[in-house]
């Protein structure tokens, strides 16, 4: 009755009483698709408790229906499994120390993923598709570019700013402290945006035919071994960043390869 007149997959937290214990108990409690699902609220993993793996599918066959179910229930250190198969709502992490790992690119999320207010998450294996009839799969495109060792950029003469255009971020991390993105490939909408957000690392990624393939705001951040190639602009660092950027490919962007707009960028061993 208390869940009823709220908004769909809205969290409560009710402070409790243990019937058994007789100690002070948290509960998170929200309906999920009709089903009411409870968890005892923990942000640290208790010592006894060994990490678990919670698998979804698309298909149904998995231990739950849906992602926001399967990362409700997941406690600090335990790894939400997505099944091969296309995705269609937008995965909101909020909770810390969590894996959301996929089984590579046959792994599609259509509606993208954010993670906010978190320490400590990783998500791994798998595809953003936001661009209407583009397949998932990672393409390193072509083109020749300089290459720049242990150069310190501190500027970039005459960059032009990518169109304004009103797209949904493709990936987003926010407020989030040592998040790590692994083997994603990110095809369409407005690229991946980091936002005040230190000690990102991006790696092995590949993002192709957005705005921006990586945005960053505001964030110490790593970007090792990945490809950004046919998006308007390929890296764009704004406000005070702080990047290492180290065996990059980018090629074939169509304002910018690198784009610096304050902040500092250490490059190395890439292709430009």
């Amino acid at each position: 009755t208390f869940l009823a007149d709220r908004r769909p997959l809205e969290t409560v937290t009710l402070d409790l009483e243990s019937a058994r214990t007789k100690k002070p108990q948290k509960i998170e409690v929200r309906l999920n698709e009709g089903t009411l699902q409870a968890r005892e609220f923990a942000e640290e993993p208790p010592a006894s408790r060994e990490p678990r793996t919670l698998t979804v599918s698309a298909g149904g066959d998995g231990d739950y229906k849906t992602v926001a179910g399967a990362l409700f229930m997941s406690q600090p250190g335990d790894t939400v499994l997505l099944r091969a198969g296309r995705y269609k709502d937008k995965v909101a992490i909020t909770s810390s120390r969590r894996t959301l790992r996929g089984e590579g690119p046959s792994t599609v999320l259509e509606g993208g993923f954010a993670v906010t207010g978190t320490e400590g998450v990783t998500v791994e294996d798998l595809a953003v598709d936001m661009a209407p009839g583009a397949g998932a799969g990672a393409g390193a495109g072509g083109g020749d570019g300089g290459r720049i060792r242990g150069a310190l950029i501190a500027a970039m003469a005459g960059a032009k700013a990518p169109p304004v255009q009103n797209l949904p971020f493709s990936a987003e991390v926010r407020r989030a402290r040592g998040t790590a993105l692994r083997r994603l490939t990110v095809t369409g909408g407005d690229g991946v945006h980091v936002n005040a957000s230190p000690d990102t690392v991006m790696e092995n990624c590949v993002t192709r035919q957005t705005r921006a393939g990586l945005t960053v705001v505001g964030s110490p951040y790593k970007v090792l071994n990945s490809v950004f190639h046919d998006n308007d602009v390929g890296v764009l660092t704004v406000l005070d960043s702080v990047g290492t950027l180290r065996g990059l490919t980018v090629v074939d962007n169509r304002v910018q390869g690198v784009q610096i707009d304050g902040g500092r960028v250490e490059m190395y061993d890439s292709i430009i």
